[in-house]
């Protein structure tokens, strides 16, 4: 299990199903699991282009998390959602 964690969070809707979570809300923190084998694969095709095993698992968890909150927003948001005050 690797953990990725942000002290500012990446907004994405609230669910919507009571009064206290129809706002925008934020992901703070994330877990994920990497399989062995997966792993293996990752590390060996890093030690090829001089990567790190460190490097593969921040790309790991980094695209985990982007996935996650992507889906997230598309889920309760709808796919032209955006956070309060960002740009359109």
């Amino acid at each position: 299990m690797v953990n990725w964690e942000s002290e500012t969070g990446l907004p994405v809707p609230g669910k919507g199903t009571m009064s206290y979570n129809c706002g925008e809300d934020a992901i703070f923190a994330s877990g994920v699991s990497i399989e062995h084998h997966r792993a293996r694969e990752l590390y060996l095709e890093g030690a090829r282009h001089a990567g790190t095993w460190s490097r593969l698992t921040r790309a790991t968890v980094a695209s985990s998390v982007a996935q996650s909150v992507l889906s997230t927003r598309v889920r309760y948001g709808g796919n032209r959602w955006r956070p309060e005050g960002s740009a359109a």
